[in-house]
């Protein structure tokens, strides 16, 4: 077959897919998953494991890509991130050797088999967003998509603001109770991580729709959504996010300074009228900001200076020392360098298990390899060329920058807990946009 017969072939074969009504529902099921992150099930060996929501849509996802791999790897081959994502991938399983060897020689196979779920989890999140992507090349099911992750967003920050006001108990067992001091964040997970990058990634999704004209979702949907992922995000006390929070809305100003000036307008009007309604949602602000940022400061001065040095020790719960130490690890063992220890190796672990530094992490683990692939992936998202929706434009390169500057502070895009679906959430806003975004050469 020649390669045009052959592009044609695999253009009827994905028009055909995405209009596989079971894939169209187990995808909204992902979605969901992205959302509810509390455990379906707990098992064990020597400790305990659970089985989560995206375990189980894993195995179909899984399914269809091996049923489906011509269309799928057509697909990954040719979106630029897809691909980077893809060698990334390889290259994290070539890992899993030094892994193995690192598990055996120590005696901890039980670790060795945890590592093969985050795998498990890293592909799947992946390989779910490449359906999903093709799914939403129909527009008419991109826009349910967006309403369907919009209500999915409005429900669990509504449940994370009723929980703060005492309203629902705490969700998860007592082990998260006692680890995480009863933290509050819903259905999302015990970590303020969580709350805090789940709230911005729909904060930023939810602005990129409202701006977006072409889009045919309910604005009022739309705008809820970003109203209560903002104010989840800023109870969430989660200083990376903020910081992310910050460098979004530096971009937007920055690229669409008229839209910024209007939406700010109108979000403090909404927000200071819901003031007066209810003091107690500004009274909860105040405490963690307060409790989280202007307490934990030792120099007043720094925080009106902007003297990050000093913030960065103040803020950033010891992440400046353990960085630091990391670093010295590598320093101190080139070897390591070149290829890593192997993904998810947490057996050698002289100055911990995370170096709180994805810059450093990726390296640890994987190597310089791993490096180059893992932000070459990255940096793809802002050498996507756009002709028109310039909204989507805006958040996904004003995500993808966000994210660079917060992973000098934590590996929150990455595997490195089984219970973070944050990867696949960033994944899934990420094909929303490119659904729409990309080439039209995808679409019959």
């Amino acid at each position: 077959m020649k390669k045009e017969e052959y592009t044609l072939h695999i253009q009827s074969l994905i028009y055909t897919l995405s209009s596989n009504a079971l894939l169209f529902y187990v995808s909204v099921v992902m979605m969901f998953s992205y959302f509810y992150n509390l455990p379906l099930l707990s098992y064990g060996f020597e400790s305990s494991y659970e089985l989560r929501v995206y375990d189980v849509c894993g195995i179909f996802f899984l399914y269809f890509h091996i049923v489906n791999k011509p269309i799928i790897s057509y697909i990954i081959h040719n979106i630029m991130p897809n691909r980077w994502f893809w060698y990334f991938f390889k290259w994290v399983s070539i890992t899993l050797l030094l892994t193995l060897f690192f598990s055996i020689y120590f005696s901890k196979i039980l670790s060795f088999i945890q590592t093969l779920l985050y795998l498990y989890h890293l592909y799947i999140f992946f390989i779910s967003s490449v359906f999903i992507y093709l799914i939403c090349l129909q527009k008419n099911k991109l826009e349910t998509y967006i309403k369907i992750i919009c209500v999915f967003s409005i429900l669990t920050s509504l449940i994370v603001i009723i929980q703060n006001f005492g309203m629902i108990p705490f969700l998860w067992n007592d082990s998260y109770k006692q680890s995480y001091q009863e933290f509050l964040s819903g259905t999302l997970g015990p970590n303020k991580i969580v709350l805090g990058m789940t709230s911005l990634f729909m904060f930023i999704f939810s602005l990129s729709v409202f701006i977006e004209k072409k889009m045919k979702v309910n604005s009022i949907l739309v705008l809820l959504t970003l109203l209560l992922s903002f104010y989840a995000l800023i109870i969430s006390g989660s200083r990376t996010s903020y910081v992310g929070l910050l460098i979004f809305l530096s971009y937007f100003a920055f690229n669409n300074f008229g839209k910024f000036i209007y939406l700010s307008v109108v979000f403090f009007s909404i927000s200071f009228c819901v003031i007066l309604i209810n003091g107690d949602l500004y009274n909860k602000v105040e405490k963690v900001i307060n409790g989280r940022v202007i307490n934990k400061v030792k120099n007043k001065d720094a925080l009106s200076k902007a003297k990050v040095g000093e913030l960065y020790e103040d803020l950033g719960a010891g992440r400046k020392e353990l960085s630091e130490q990391n670093a010295l690890f590598l320093i101190e063992n080139p070897i390591v360098i070149p290829f890593g220890m192997g993904f998810n190796n947490k057996l050698i672990s002289v100055y911990g298990s995370s170096a709180h530094n994805m810059y450093i992490q990726v390296i640890k683990e994987l190597g310089i390899v791993g490096f180059i692939l893992y932000f070459g992936w990255l940096i793809q998202y802002l050498f996507v060329t756009f002709e028109e929706k310039k909204g989507f434009s805006t958040g996904l390169k004003g995500l993808v920058i966000a994210m660079l500057v917060t992973a000098y502070f934590g590996e929150q895009l990455y595997i490195y807990r089984a219970l973070f679906g944050l990867l696949g959430l960033f994944f899934l806003i990420t094909s929303l946009f490119f659904s729409i975004l990309h080439k039209e050469h995808f679409r019959k």
